[in-house]
């Protein structure tokens, strides 16, 4: 199991928040083509909205038949969207 989806299943979406990083940085140097606020609140509603449809409708139901009850147990001990304080070990291979 990847160290990181012990904290979190969804390991994309802090990435696209961190891409917005650069979009703020170009908007401060003069480079953009929206106004500022939506230059950076845009890109991150958009991901939002489109994983928190996508992921549930067609990512987790192929993960259910894929792997079965292991990602059901899973699904019910790492959060979709809040990173959990400690890793979860439930599935490990070495127990």
């Amino acid at each position: 199991m990847n160290a990181w989806s012990q904290f979190r299943a969804i390991l994309l979406l802090p990435g696209v928040v961190l891409g917005v990083i650069p979009a703020t940085i170009l908007y401060f140097t003069g480079i953009h083509w929206l106004p500022f606020p939506w230059s950076v609140v845009l890109p991150i509603v958009g991901c939002v909205l489109v994983n928190a449809i996508y992921i549930p409708l067609v990512e987790e139901p192929g993960l259910e038949r894929r792997f079965g009850d292991d990602y059901f147990l899973y699904k019910k001990n790492v959060p979709r969207w809040i990173p959990r304080l400690r890793p979860w070990e439930g599935l490990s291979e070495d127990k």
